[in-house]
């Protein structure tokens, strides 16, 4: 029984006292003679974190083998989610809920959702968000567009890493309506060449959006003051995307650099993996240009007696679906995820997330100095600083071995070799590699010494 109550010994006997009956056995008439009343459980150690706990039953119950050291990010980021997050996520009223045609009639679904808007826009140094969209992906396609509709401009400079899957999207977007993307290309650190954009925003095609990833798709970071400054004086407007909105707990928020619109995806913030899927797009801009914003705006008010209330605001449902007079053709929200982030967001706090953001940073970092100490050649294909994610080039990590580590439980990372990065001659054993706070030193030393053993044989 102790294995099931957070009571000692003594505690119980006190509460079996209390309420006058002389044993555990006699609250349990119904158990067979000589069944035990206590069972010890064996082989579960303590303490552990709610992370480790979860992954030793995983381990222990799934018939199939879990890879039990995953280095992969790529846009999808293994994250630690509290069981708080889940049991509030799963009620009935949040479960079941979807923003009807009277969005005012579900006050608690608009509530959460203000809520997420205030976190997001927090987040990303933004005076203003909206309430989520499908995806990263989205996100951003949408974002160029609203740059084009403020700027009436029609042409986008997109950095060179950005992520093949957005590029592709916005593609799709942009393309049939004739409108042009040109690559930026970067320097050996992983930031935007700027002589490249100067010229690029001299040319004489006017540029309306210059598109950059913070941190980007092979996990390089920049300062992005001087791009936003260029950009600002050619009158063009600056579009950052966050594919791993996690480092916005220890980097400059894109707000604070002058950004003019950021997007994001919201996977790493309280949901879980899932094969990739659903996702939950993140959106901020200034308040300047909040009418040109697309998706749902929920914004705080008072009813009829004064009570404070909620409303979604300045464009109804019904504006969103005009083919291309609309403002955008989205016209609903992943509600769902954007409950569980602002969960996730409200139990993590300013300071938690901060943490977290550390503890990324700090594993990623031994990760690549025990990688370049261990392995024989292998160097990082960026010198510029980074987050919690890294491209190397470790030689001699062919396909055959790749997949062999697999079988001994590591994941390490994305084969490069399998991915098109516009403008980028990368080398044939190249890895884009990504360590979060669900993976202690000691896996990642035991994943190194894994990967050493698998080249050398």
């Amino acid at each position: 029984m102790r294995g099931f109550v957070p009571h000692n010994a003594p505690q119980l006997r006190q509460m079996l006292r209390a309420i006058g009956i002389p044993s555990l056995r006699a609250l349990l008439p119904t158990l067979p003679e000589g069944e035990p009343v206590e069972h010890k459980v064996e082989g579960i150690p303590k303490p552990l974190s709610e992370w480790e706990i979860e992954k030793t039953l995983e381990e222990r119950f799934f018939l199939e083998p879990l890879p039990k050291t995953v280095l992969l990010g790529a846009g999808a980021y293994c994250h630690a989610i509290p069981a708080a997050v889940e049991a509030l996520a799963q009620r009935g009223e949040f479960l079941t809920s979807y923003t009807p045609y009277q969005a005012e009639a579900s006050q608690g679904t608009l509530t959460a959702l203000f809520e997420f808007q205030t976190f997001i826009a927090r987040l990303f140094g933004m005076e203003i968000a909206n309430s989520s969209m499908y995806d990263g992906a989205s996100s951003l396609a949408e974002a160029v567009l609203m740059a084009f509709r403020v700027t009436k401009r029609h042409k986008a400079l997109i950095k060179a890493t950005l992520h093949p899957e957005y590029r592709e999207t916005l593609k799709t977007y942009v393309a049939p309506l004739g409108f042009k993307l040109k690559t930026l290309p970067i320097t050996p650190k992983g930031a935007s060449d700027l002589a490249s954009l100067d010229a690029e925003l001299d040319d004489g095609d006017p540029v309306g959006a210059v598109v950059v990833d913070y941190p980007s798709f092979l996990g390089t970071l920049e300062d992005l003051g001087p791009l936003v400054e260029r950009a600002h004086k050619k009158g063009a407007l600056v579009v950052s995307v966050t594919y791993e909105p996690t480092a916005l707990g220890l980097i400059k928020a894109p707000g604070d650099f002058g950004v003019d619109i950021a997007v994001g995806e919201g996977q790493a913030l309280g949901n879980p993996v899932a094969f990739g899927g659903a996702t939950l797009g993140l959106f901020a801009t200034k308040a300047s240009l909040v009418r040109q914003m697309p998706g749902r705006l929920v914004g705080e008010t008072r009813d009829a007696k004064g009570r404070r209330a909620f409303c979604v605001t300045l464009a109804t449902r019904e504006q969103h679906i005009r083919r291309e007079k609309s403002t955008s053709n989205i016209c609903t929200n992943h509600a769902h995820f954007a409950l569980r982030t602002s969960i996730y967001l409200a139990l993590l706090g300013a300071s938690g997330i901060r943490r977290l953001a550390k503890q990324n940073f700090q594993r990623a970092h031994y990760l690549a100095e025990l990688i370049l100490e261990e392995i024989p050649n292998a160097r990082l294909l960026f010198d510029g600083p980074f987050f919690n994610e890294f491209a190397a080039a470790i030689p001699g990590l062919t396909g055959e071995r790749y997949r062999e580590l697999f079988k001994e439980g590591i994941l390490l990372g994305l084969p490069l070799r399998d991915v098109l990065i516009r403008g980028l001659a990368l080398p044939k054993e190249s890895f884009l590699i990504c360590a979060t706070e669900t993976l202690n030193y000691e896996q990642l030393e035991e994943a190194v010494k894994k990967l050493a053993w698998a080249i050398k044989h």
